[in-house]
């Protein structure tokens, strides 16, 4: 199965129908579903560094801590006036981490998810 998700329309090509394309338009939450098991960082309260499994994550340990960082920043409103810009290839953790630190900053900050071409 070939996936092309270059676009806002996802196109899907699937072997084993003969190789007939499906293209589907997916809305936003439709795109975030896929990371809708993060809860969290999974970082040690106490000294901050990331769990090999935990709050749904798996890896990206160097990732999450750094993230951790920047959200103890926010927590001691050190962040005001300033963003963070998520970079790197598809597929190696960018809104997933987005997410988690959303969550661990609490229900009053919202995920906004955004693609390039918006």
């Amino acid at each position: 199965m070939e996936v092309d998700s270059s676009q806002s329309n996802v196109l899907i090509q699937v072997p084993s129908t003969g190789g007939r394309k499906i293209e589907e338009k997916f809305n936003k939450k439709a795109r975030i579903a896929a990371h809708s098991h993060v809860k969290g960082l999974g970082l040690n309260s106490t000294t901050g560094e990331a769990l090999n499994n935990a709050s749904g994550f798996v890896g990206q340990c160097a990732a999450r801590e750094a993230a951790g960082i920047i959200v103890e920043l926010v927590k001691q409103k050190k962040m005001a006036g300033r963003a963070v810009l998520f970079a790197g290839p598809p597929g190696t953790g960018k809104t997933a981490i987005a997410m988690a630190m959303a969550q661990e900053l609490g229900d009053k900050v919202p995920f906004v998810p955004m693609v390039g071409s918006e």
